[in-house]
């Protein structure tokens, strides 16, 4: 997912490097992501951000996993049997992207790790 993908080199140029973002995908029924964070001076630690699915069709897209909790934008899911985020099209996802990454939460846990690489 290419807006994934922007956010994840934004994020490392603008740790210049202490940390690195990627996004997985797998194919598994579904087209799966993950943000993962990654500190190169942690030995690679490694830190799932995000997890989302979605069909061949791209939206809507179903967040599994986030730092944070969006109001407004979640659904039971019975089949899961847990409440999911379900954004509708590009520019509900793009808006709901920003409100994750800029959430205390987020920005927590990305001081922390930078904290960790720096020390």
């Amino acid at each position: 997912m290419s807006i994934l993908k922007t956010q994840a080199a934004a994020l490392s140029r603008k740790s210049k490097g202490l940390l690195q973002a990627q996004v997985e995908t797998s194919l598994t029924g579904t087209i799966s992501h993950r943000l993962v964070l990654v500190v190169p001076a942690l030995e690679n630690y490694r830190y799932r951000l995000l997890r989302l699915h979605h069909s061949q069709a791209v939206y809507p897209v179903y967040i599994d996993e986030s730092p944070v909790f969006v109001q407004g934008t979640t659904t039971w899911n019975p089949e899961r049997r847990t409440e999911t985020t379900v954004l509708e099209d590009e520019g509900s996802f793009r808006s709901w992207l920003r409100t994750v990454l800029a959430a205390p939460e987020t920005k927590r846990i990305l001081e922390s790790l930078l904290a960790q690489a720096i020390a």
